[in-house]
């Protein structure tokens, strides 16, 4: 009875076959399978451009094939205004003996297409009972050296050196910058009011007494730009642009006398010393060179009273 109804659908099946074959071709990858194994079912429709066929959707199983998977809807070529689609499904079973893969349909917007049934030989995994069942193999240690991990300790030493310069780089430039500010404070002073605004960026860097935290280079920069950037002002020397002795020896040729040119000349050198030479002194010499840049200003305050008057 099984075989006369096995045989009745696959008979039904090639006549439904045979109304759409020459819209519809499909092919199954294997006629025989193992319990479990998977088995692909290819399907191509040839369709008008207008007509997006529609193929069966299946949940989970069909007939006593259960599906794993199956592919989107492919477009393979276009010919004569007609274009083949493609999908493919993955069935497998787990029934031993002969069976049936039903057939699928696929919709068009003009007829119901069908695929062919297909035997399936479904054969059961054979275990071999009378082999020997082996041992778990002991766990092999497994010899390691410093060359296996190279590339760790590359790039542990990269993070780490990388940490170093970026903590080096950060102190640096951000003393760089507190120093900037300090002078900004003092250099802008200058800019407002003249010589009144030099007196006191000197007497605030008396206060101050940058050399007592260990700025005494900051502290030397600031005295000589505000020095010669008054002397800039109120004499033809370019200051700003010149070497102490080159300042030195232009002034010669201005009102100011020698006395005060000597004076002007230990405070430039002293700070040349602590600037280029890194020579440090004691407190009280610091003082002395900082009140003999505040005497210097005030007995050429009539250098910027002319300068007014003109």
């Amino acid at each position: 009875m099984k075989i006369i109804f096995f045989y009745t659908l696959l008979l039904c099946n090639a006549l439904l076959y045979s109304l759409s074959a020459q819209n519809i071709t499909d092919k199954v990858n294997k006629d025989s399978i193992k319990i479990g194994e998977p088995l692909t079912l290819t399907i191509q429709v040839i369709a008008t451009a207008d007509d997006y066929p529609i193929f069966q959707k299946v949940d989970s199983a069909i007939g006593n094939f259960e599906l794993l998977d199956f592919s989107k809807v492919d477009l393979l070529d276009k010919k004569n205004q007609k274009t083949t689609y493609e999908k493919t499904y993955t069935f497998t079973s787990f029934e031993e003996g002969k069976q049936v893969l039903p057939a699928l349909y696929v919709v068009t917007n003009q007829e119901t297409l069908y695929t062919n049934t297909y035997p399936i030989h479904v054969a059961k995994v054979v275990i071999d009972s009378t082999a020997a069942i082996k041992d778990i193999k002991p766990i092999e240690e497994v010899e390691s050296s410093i060359s296996d991990y190279i590339v760790e300790i590359l790039l542990a030493s990269f993070v780490i050196i990388g940490a170093i310069a970026g903590v080096y780089f950060y102190k640096k430039y951000q003393q760089q910058w507190r120093n900037a500010r300090i002078k900004d404070s003092y250099t802008n002073k200058l800019k407002i009011s003249k010589f009144q605004q030099a007196i006191d960026t000197l007497h605030q860097l008396e206060k101050d007494k940058l050399w007592t935290r260990d700025q005494s280079k900051l502290h030397y920069t600031i005295l000589v730009d505000t020095l010669k950037q008054y002397l800039q002002l109120t004499t033809p020397v370019n200051a700003m642009e010149c070497t102490t002795y080159e300042l030195s020896r232009q002034l010669e040729n201005t009102s100011i006398s020698d006395v005060s040119i000597h004076q002007l000349k230990n405070v430039l050198e002293t700070a040349d010393l602590v600037k280029f030479a890194k020579q440090d002194f004691p407190y009280h010499q610091h003082e002395s060179i900082l009140s003999s840049g505040i005497q210097f200003l005030n007995t050429h305050r009539y250098l910027y009273d002319n300068l007014n008057k003109k």
